[in-house]
């Protein structure tokens, strides 16, 4: 019997008398979560829930840190920066970052060099960040609809900047997550601001703070950082915070987008196009978002389906939700801070062939991913493909191309998860309120 166990007087944190449950988890030290303030005690909701949730979307401000990068000529650069991920268990624990033990195989090819000093000062070394360009890829020199500034450099596809860098920390060689977020004033020398990103909650969702942006990759209205600021006495980051279903709906990890490949998603997200990143091979691991019945703006998504040659979509996916592209939040294969967790995401789009409503609606597991795509209800592309002519192969598009294990993958993703929502626990705040009540 309980009353026999030797902890029944000493107030254990359980019971009546312990302390309230939390289902919010931020796993990186110093992250300020914002915008999701109720989130602890408001129903979670899904794209089709009624009423429609306000919690899509939030805001993750992280602390910037002070660095310099030394490229291949000598040449050194006051570089601002943040730490997300590490791949060991311990280092994680004690720098208070994401452990991220998927990382621990990551092959040199996809990485970069740092050191730290005694000080705790960090140095990288190579390139850095290939130049944050805007659609279209032209020169406000060159006419017509261009906004990139004369002056910024073209990107290289030999650039050698990768945010996962190989470094002795305290004798242990790791993998560390360090994103550099800016490294000069120029506007192309930082991820880009998204200015259209207006207010909280983003409700409907992809209006007032859309996904990527109002204006699909454009200077002023797209973008994944909604401030930063090097001046203050307090440098920070603040970045999107985009939800996302996982384990059936047992989870919500909340995700950050930080850097990517290859340049055209570059180019829509803001953020850099980092060519190291084809090299990740199964240090990355799936994550699957959503194509909608129909187009969220008249200039994306793309879309799979032949109706887009009437400039439509196909009506079969959900055209509501806080993913990319208006319809419902992304899947994550695996995403707890642990020994098989990595941020690096191999991005595939699932697109549905008949009514989601039919069928569920909203997915929130890969199981029932997998289940829909076996009995041939929905495929999964690696990217959103231009319009097929009579379901052939006629622009070079394949079809349900996604592959789960894929070592080459088309197009990764650096997507961490600093906070995870245990629904469990937030079913269990609920009814107490409600009993309280």
């Amino acid at each position: 019997d309980s009353v026999a166990l030797p902890t029944i007087r000493e107030g254990d944190a359980v019971g009546q008398f312990g302390p309230e449950v939390d289902p919010v988890n931020i796993w990186v030290r110093g992250m300020v979560m914002t915008e999701l303030d109720g989130i602890r005690d408001t129903e979670l909701g899904d794209a089709l829930s009624d009423p429609e949730p306000d919690n899509e979307r939030g805001v993750a401000t992280y602390p910037l840190t002070k660095g310099t990068n030394i490229d291949a000529d000598g040449n050194k650069t006051t570089v601002w920066y943040v730490l997300h991920d590490v791949s060991d268990e311990a280092l994680a624990e004690e720098l208070g970052l994401s452990w991220a033990g998927g990382l621990v195989n990551t092959p040199v090819a996809a990485t970069a060099e740092a050191s730290v000093s005694p000080s705790g000062r960090w140095t990288f070394y190579g390139d850095l960040p290939n130049p944050i360009w805007a659609n279209p890829p032209c020169r406000v020199s060159d006419g017509g609809d261009c906004e990139n500034p004369d002056a910024i450099p073209d990107v290289d596809d030999d650039n050698t900047y990768s945010p996962l860098r190989r470094v002795n920390y305290g004798g242990k060689d790791v993998i560390f997550n360090a994103i550099i977020f800016k490294w000069g004033d120029e506007a192309w020398e930082h991820n880009r601001v998204d200015e259209s990103c207006t207010s909280f909650p983003d409700l409907p969702a992809n209006t007032t703070c859309m996904y990527n942006g109002n204006a699909w990759g454009r200077l002023h209205e797209s973008g994944h950082v909604v401030e930063i600021d090097t001046d203050g006495p307090n440098p920070y980051v603040s970045v999107k915070l985009h939800k996302s279903w996982s384990d059936g709906g047992d989870y919500l990890p909340y995700y950050v987008v930080l850097d990517t490949y290859p340049a055209g998603p570059a180019r829509a997200m803001g953020v850099p196009y980092v060519p190291k990143h084809q090299f990740l091979g199964s240090a990355a691991v799936p994550l699957v978002q959503f194509v909608p019945g129909e187009k969220l703006r008249d200039s994306y998504p793309p879309m799979p389906a032949n109706a887009q040659l009437q400039g439509e979509g196909d009506g079969f996916g959900i055209s509501t939700g806080g993913g990319p592209f208006g319809s419902q939040v992304g899947l994550p294969s695996y995403f707890m801070p642990e020994k098989n967790y990595s941020p690096m995401w191999h991005i595939g789009f699932a697109h549905w062939l008949v009514p989601a409503e039919d069928h569920g609606g909203v997915v929130k597991g890969f199981k029932k991913l997998k289940e829909l795509r076996e009995d041939g209800l929905l495929e999964i592309l690696e990217f959103p493909a231009p319009p097929r002519i009579n379901q052939g192969d006629a622009t070079g598009i394949r079809v349900d191309d996604f592959d789960f294990n894929n070592l080459n993958s088309p197009h990764i993703v650096n997507c961490p998860t600093p906070m995870t929502i245990d629904t469990a626990i937030h079913r269990v705040r609920a009814l107490e309120a409600a009993i309280g009540n």
